[in-house]
């Protein structure tokens, strides 16, 4: 099966379950928050890769999400799950020489994430696979069609990857995110 197949079969499931009943769903991605409109087969289209090393993705509307860390968010559609940022990468919490970097990092997305959602707006997940650890691999963009992954990016506060390797921060780089505003 192919990486766009897998997505499209992900997408398939996903409405199937809504349709469903919420129970599956939740069982089938550990679920706990249920937003008023559920997500219709209209709702979501396919487009292509915007960078080469992704696969090509199917885009879902969300209507809410919170920052984890500086890399990973939890979405919510017709269910929440952990959505992994694709093709990039933050320090993280868990390591101690991380842990400053990483919660500036956190701090700036549950920004975007609070600047995206304000008055109403909803954010759109672009879902390129389902990763490890249950969380689903893409990108979140605000009604404008801005990049949270971009925007991290160009803020100095993640690093672009392949091949979901993370990078190893120097203390340099780590001392340079803590000191962003």
């Amino acid at each position: 099966m192919s990486s766009n197949q897998r997505v499209i079969a992900f997408c398939v499931t996903v409405i199937i379950c809504t349709f469903a009943g919420v129970g599956i769903t939740c069982l089938l991605f550990g679920a706990i928050d249920v937003p008023k409109h559920p997500i219709t087969p209209a709702d979501i289209k396919t487009t292509e890769a915007p960078r080469p090393h992704l696969a090509p993705y199917v885009e879902i509307p969300a209507t809410k999400a919170r920052a984890i860390d500086g890399d990973t968010v939890a979405v919510t559609f017709t269910l929440t799950v952990p959505v992994r940022l694709a093709g990039i990468d933050a320090p993280e919490l868990r390591d101690e020489k991380q842990k400053r970097a990483a919660q500036v990092a956190k701090q700036a997305v549950a920004r975007w994430l609070g600047e995206s959602t304000r008055d109403g707006h909803i954010i759109r997940l672009r879902a390129y696979r389902l990763g490890v650890y249950g969380r689903v691999e893409g990108d979140l963009l605000d009604e404008r069609g801005k990049s949270l992954s971009d925007c991290l990016l160009r803020q100095g506060m993640a690093v672009s990857t392949s091949g979901g390797k993370r990078h190893e921060w120097t203390r340099g780089e780590l001392k340079a995110i803590e000191e962003l505003p």
